[in-house]
């Protein structure tokens, strides 16, 4: 269990004895500062490399994700004479396959996970194992063996050997920077259950749910899904949008696993046709809470209606505010049809939900991980009749829950919505109950509740690592921690409240596109290659490209308010123009006639013009609602 590297030989690593601070010869470095250690040369000495090899550094990465395995090549990159050391807990690392740019400063990032002897630097060491604790002023890690999947008991083994008095692995380290993550957050915190043990309690919350974090957890995802008739949606943010798409939308499912498909809802068991449902508990008015104001999520909701993602009741009620919106133009003349296409301007009111967003911002899983729920077949159902249909419940949670002994069939209380499904109550593990009362018999639960990083990070002491407003490292402008200098931190595990309070149009969000950035950032200022402006790098306006519901979003500067809570209301307002034929949707905030955000969904072909209008803080105030306008060609004017 050594260090393993990618080839050649294993460059400085070591291990030393935990009682003690390492000898100067277990440590091949010779500086007498920190500041040179870190900004230290390594080109070879003499014109033929002749003489002793150059003194070393050790550069230690904890964490292969996206952040962590960015940061570690980085560094192998600008110091191939010095060590750098991948810790993880698992035998693979995700690593940035592609990115597509779009504009100058959006792009789309595609991840893929690889093993870890796929990182060929010949001076990266790959440690498998789990930090336990530090030793600041040593520049100790100390690292236990993880347990692998199989191996659950493995766990509580090594806990009792650690009371016990067995010393850990111990790793030295010139620099340290922690990519360790964040941890899902429990659906089941402040929900009641039948068992009171706490043992039980999470034997019976793991047999029903599934936490989708990353990769690891779709494949458990796909194989609860194929034998699942109905399933509860918890959360409200990138996610749990993704997974809805991809488990309502028609498609996906190839030939071959239609052909392979041998056991359908429609044939269990001699049991009647059951529809498979989704039933979405968004805890806030709209989806999307932590994306979308009022006007967008309506636009998504009505895109996921009219491509048959929802219920029939559902799709009836759209049908029939569409068809009334119909014969109102028909009874207007032409110009008042046409004045009500023009946008509208409307206030930002503070507190407003459909308008400024007080939630923290979500996170989302990344732009590949749902594709791989679309092709096993079991995501979006072998057959058109086998597809999960969506039934969003707004401003509801997880409550409660009962296992199957605990209701009988009067206990469903008449509920309208259940009269299309003739399978039984007995047959469902569990019943949901949600915040508005409703009890929805469940076969599985599916948390997409947001990520806390205080897990992954609790091995640092606090008093030395000061904790962020998130629970991550906090971090200043170059994602240095505030309280230890050798000590930095990048992706999910770090918390930029230094750069979220500046006056720029970007901030952070747990996004794999940022965790690439802070990742490769954060290597080269270890290495003291960039400084606080971040010369290469965007953090000037924050930018996000991905898709919902099949459409694809676009998302620049503080398109939801943020960092605008202490401007005056009368100085923010906001326009916004659907096209229903196209299939669009835009919305601008405007900060004393400045663009300073905007939403786009659909092809609407304006984030250029949008990003540069924004960067360039042009006066936009002499055009008003007129900016969205579809008979102004923004982009040649403004060209």
């Amino acid at each position: 269990r050594g260090a393993r590297g990618g080839g050649g030989a294993s460059p400085a690593v070591a291990f030393v004895d935990a009682s003690r601070p390492p000898e100067d010869d277990e440590i091949p470095c010779g500086f007498a500062t920190a500041d040179a250690r870190c900004h230290a040369e390594t080109s070879v000495s003499g014109a033929d490399g002749d003489g002793p090899p150059p003194p070393s550094v050790t550069r230690v990465v904890v964490g292969a994700g996206v952040a962590g395995t960015c940061c570690a090549e980085e560094l192998c990159r600008l110091r191939p004479r010095d060590a750098v050391v991948l810790v993880t807990a698992g035998d693979a690392v995700k690593s940035v396959r592609h990115v597509e740019r779009v504009t100058k400063n959006l792009e789309t990032v595609h991840i893929e996970e690889k093993p870890a002897t796929a990182l060929s630097h010949a001076n990266l060491s790959v440690v498998h194992g789990v930090v336990v604790g530090v030793d600041l002023d040593a520049k100790l890690v100390f690292l236990e063996d993880a347990p692998r999947e199989e191996e659950p008991e493995k766990a509580e083994i090594q806990r009792l050997n650690a009371r016990n008095g067995d010393a850990p692995r111990t790793l030295a380290y010139h620099q340290l920077c922690v990519c360790a993550g964040a941890a899902p957050r429990s659906v089941f915190a402040g929900v009641e259950t039948p068992v009171a043990s706490e043992i039980q309690r999470n034997a019976f919350a793991a047999s029903i749910t599934i936490t989708v974090r990353d990769v690891e957890s779709v494949e458990a995802l796909r194989d609860r899904l194929i034998d699942a008739r109905r399933v509860l949606l918890v959360g409200n943010g990138g996610i749990a949008m993704e997974l809805a798409d991809a488990l309502c939308r028609p498609g996906g499912a190839s030939a071959s696993t239609k052909e392979n498909e041998t056991k359908t809802t429609t044939e269990r068991e001699g049991k009647k046709k059951f529809h498979r449902e989704l039933v979405w508990a968004a805890r806030h008015s709209t989806i999307g809470d932590a994306f979308f104001d009022r006007d967008a999520a309506a636009f998504l909701n009505e895109v996921a209606e009219r491509e048959g993602l929802t219920s029939a009741a559902a799709a009836a009620e759209r049908e029939e505010k569409t068809s009334e919106a119909k014969r109102k133009r028909r009874r207007g003349d032409s110009t008042k049809e046409k004045d009500a296409t023009k946008p509208k301007p409307e206030r930002v009111v503070r507190g407003d939900k459909s308008s400024v967003s007080s939630n923290p911002p979500g996170n989302a899983a990344g732009p590949d991980w749902t594709e791989r729920v679309r092709r096993s077949g079991s995501g979006s159902g072998s057959s058109s009749g086998d597809r999960f249909k969506l039934r969003v419940v707004p401003d509801a949670e997880l409550a409660a829950l009962e296992k199957n002994e605990s209701f009988s069939r009067a206990s469903r209380g008449g509920r309208g919505e259940d009269a299309d499904f003739s399978v039984d109550d007995f047959d469902f593990p569990a019943t949901a109950i949600l915040s508005d009362g409703s009890r929805v018999p469940i076969d599985l639960i599916v948390s997409a509740v947001g990520v806390d990083p205080a897990p992954r990070v609790a091995w640092l002491p606090k008093d030395r690592v000061p904790r962020g407003s998130d629970g991550g490292i906090d971090v200043d402008f170059t994602f240095r921690s505030l309280g230890d200098a050798s000590v930095f931190a990048a992706g999910d595990a770090a918390c930029c409240d230094a750069r979220r309070a500046d006056t720029s149009r970007w901030f952070p969000m747990r996004l794999w596109s940022q965790a690439r950035v802070s990742g490769t950032y954060v290597a080269r200022v270890m290495c003291g290659e960039a400084d606080a402006h971040a010369w290469g790098f965007n953090f000037e306006l924050f930018t996000h490209s991905t898709r919902f519901f099949g459409k694809k979003t676009i998302l620049l500067g503080l398109y939801n308010a943020q960092k605008l809570e202490r401007e005056p209301e009368t100085d923010v307002v906001s326009y916004s123009r659907r096209d229903d034929d196209c299939e669009t949707f835009a919305r601008v905030l405007l900060l004393r006639g400045k663009m300073v955000g905007a939403v786009l969904l659909g092809d609407t072909d304006l984030e250029e013009t949008f990003e540069n209008l924004i960067l360039n803080e042009t006066d936009l105030a002499r055009f008003g609602p007129s900016l969205l306008d579809p008979e102004m060609d923004v982009g040649d004017y403004f060209d």
